[in-house]
């Protein structure tokens, strides 16, 4: 092969490493709480089906219809115990996790949690994602300065892998 194939393949592989890593049902990661569910939000899906009908890469509302579907009631929402969490597991990519807390812990807007990963499954032919709910492991106190993060797109996420945290 040329060296320009080398060249091209090497590069071709590392953009595609950034994405390799995306955690999978039942991997221990860390994520950012990016929304918590609103009770209007819960009511609204719950009352008019269509609601979940002809979206087109809304993770919230995807996130919301799997919960439903799991079992998470209107006391669990009006509780605030159903949230969205992200992380970033490359350069240009990242992953996003419903998760039900526990009763009794709390979690405020961009607090940080340490989860196990549920499901999260591309349905192309629906143009939408199919989730499992994350498992709830523990808060994480750490200050937002002292996040590691993957540069690129999404590079205010914290980076997914335990390990590489901390700065």
């Amino acid at each position: 092969m040329s060296k320009n194939v080398l060249v091209l393949i090497g590069f071709i592989s590392i953009l595609l490493a950034g994405c390799a890593a995306q955690p999978k049902n039942g991997d221990i990661i860390f994520a950012k709480v990016t929304h918590i569910f609103k009770e209007a939000e819960y009511r609204k899906a719950i009352e008019d089906k269509e609601s979940f009908k002809g979206f087109f890469y809304e993770r919230k509302l995807s996130m919301l219809e799997s919960a439903i579907n799991e079992g998470v009631t209107i006391e669990d929402v009006k509780n605030q115990r159903l949230v969205a969490c992200e992380c970033s597991c490359g350069a240009e990519c990242y992953a996003s996790y419903p998760l039900l807390l526990p009763d009794g812990v709390a979690i405020t807007l961009y607090g940080l949690v340490e989860l196990e990963a549920g499901a999260a499954k591309w349905q192309g032919d629906a143009q939408r994602y199919k989730y499992t709910l994350g498992k709830y492991l523990r808060n994480i106190d750490i200050l937002f300065e002292d996040w590691a993060r993957i540069e690129g797109n999404h590079n205010l996420l914290p980076v997914c892998d335990p390990m590489k945290w901390r700065k």
